[in-house]
């Protein structure tokens, strides 16, 4: 089940950063991925990924060591919460047609992060 991010425990939040790690992992590999959605679920994380090719068990290991590498460069992980335009502007910028499908289909009041 997916929940509503005003809902999130730490465990929660941990997950979803975990989510942002492995969409870091994937664009680096394939930077013409399509990223979706990437919310904690109750017995861990998935991202939606847009990809032409099927993710064979070796890609998912070279993604996994890659993950770790990530991890390992001890990035903070801080909530920001940014402007509509802004965030327009941004997945623009880098081509990510299902992140501003996801804006678009936001409320006015509803805040970005």
């Amino acid at each position: 089940m997916v929940k509503d991010a005003s809902e999130y425990t730490e465990l929660d939040k941990l997950r979803h950063s975990c989510a942002h790690v492995l969409a870091q992992a994937v664009k680096y590999y394939y930077p013409e991925a399509k990223l979706g959605v990437g919310p904690p679920v109750d017995n861990g994380f998935f991202y939606d990924i847009d990809l032409e090719e099927r993710l064979t068990e070796g890609d998912l290991h070279r993604i996994e060591k890659r993950m770790n590498e990530i991890v390992k460069e001890n990035y903070a992980f801080k909530k920001k919460v940014v402007a509509r335009q802004e965030a327009v502007k941004f997945f623009k910028a880098q081509n990510e047609p299902y992140k501003l499908d996801i804006i678009d289909g936001l409320k006015d009041e509803e805040q970005i992060t």
